[in-house]
């Protein structure tokens, strides 16, 4: 049984068939456990906000949940997913021109996938669009025996050449793609931009934790990664994985900044060390090795510039 203001209804798809029509924001409660075996589209034509309170309920699920809403919310929560095959959520449809953002809440959900779906669990940004992304309180564990895998997450679509803006914020997460034969936490498709934010996540994976390729990657330092990217520099409880990012935000601090490296680092292209603010900078080799081919440029006009414990 399923709610939806105060009617009941025996059959999910009736109520969605009603949620997506409706004129104002509506709120799909689960009162039991609920099979899901044909494709599940939330997509309301007149652009209301979207809520699926799972109330702790279970969802077997073998088929897909396509959110294909153009805009506004679409909010999935305190749900127990069992996903036996095909992926479970897939966010935009490459065959619809999006003009507005649309934002997508997936909170407090246990998902345990035995599917082999190869290209993951979660397909956020499967058309040219802008989307945001916060996932909160998530538990993932997937296991494809594909050697061809990509991720748990996979954020684009291979076939979309557009550019997708994707802002992926994972807070209190846990990914568990260890049991993946040839699998990523996140995969990033190459037509991907945006920012990738994790807080307090753990990303247990067979191959590195995160595949990115053009977002803006930072995480805090309670977050917890499997296999590290080759990269990492902190500035405050922020790491990164790219240098000229920390850099670019440390030379916009409003405040004094320290930059530590906690790898070794390469620098071909020109480094400006610059805050716009005039605060001290200090560039914390932390005993690390630079290979540089490029200046470091000290453009500094007061204040304090330091460079320190580097190997170059």
């Amino acid at each position: 049984q399923v709610q939806v203001g105060d009617v009941v209804y025996n059959e999910l798809s009736e109520a969605i068939a009603d949620v997506n029509t409706a004129e104002k924001d509506v709120t799909i409660t689960l009162l039991t456990d609920i099979n899901i075996s044909s494709n599940l589209t939330l997509e309301n034509v007149n652009g209301k906000n979207i809520v699926l309170d799972g109330k702790e309920h279970t969802a077997t699920v073998s088929a897909p949940i396509l959110i294909y809403q153009e805009q506004g919310l679409v909010e999935i929560k305190d749900l127990v997913v069992t996903h036996t095959s095909n992926i479970l959520f897939r966010i935009g449809d490459k065959n619809t021109t999006y003009s507005e953002k649309l934002t997508v809440n997936l909170e407090n959900l246990d998902i345990t996938s035995t599917s082999n779906q190869s290209k993951g669990l979660i397909q956020a940004g499967f058309a040219a669009m802008e989307l945001d992304v916060n996932m909160t309180g998530v538990d993932l564990v997937w296991k494809p025996t594909d050697t061809h895998a990509k991720g748990a997450i996979t954020a684009g679509n291979a076939d979309i050449t557009a550019n997708t803006t994707l802002n992926l914020t994972m807070t209190d997460c846990n990914i568990d793609a260890s049991e993946a034969v040839d699998g990523y936490g996140v995969y990033v498709e190459s037509a991907v931009t945006g920012n990738l934010v994790l807080n307090n996540t753990k990303i247990t994976s067979s191959k590195d934790s995160v595949f990115d390729q053009r977002m803006k990657f930072t995480r805090n330092t309670t977050t917890e990664l499997s296999i590290y990217p080759t990269t990492q520099i902190q500035v405050g409880d922020v790491v990164y994985n790219e240098l000229s990012e920390a850099i670019a935000d440390a030379n916009n601090s409003q405040e004094d900044v320290a930059i530590t490296l906690l790898s070794d680092i390469s620098i071909s292209s020109n480094l400006i060390l610059k805050n716009i603010n005039n605060k001290n900078i200090v560039l914390d080799g932390n005993g690390h090795i630079a290979t540089v081919t490029a200046p470091i440029l000290i453009s500094q006009h007061k204040g304090t510039v330091e460079v320190k414990d580097l190997n170059v």
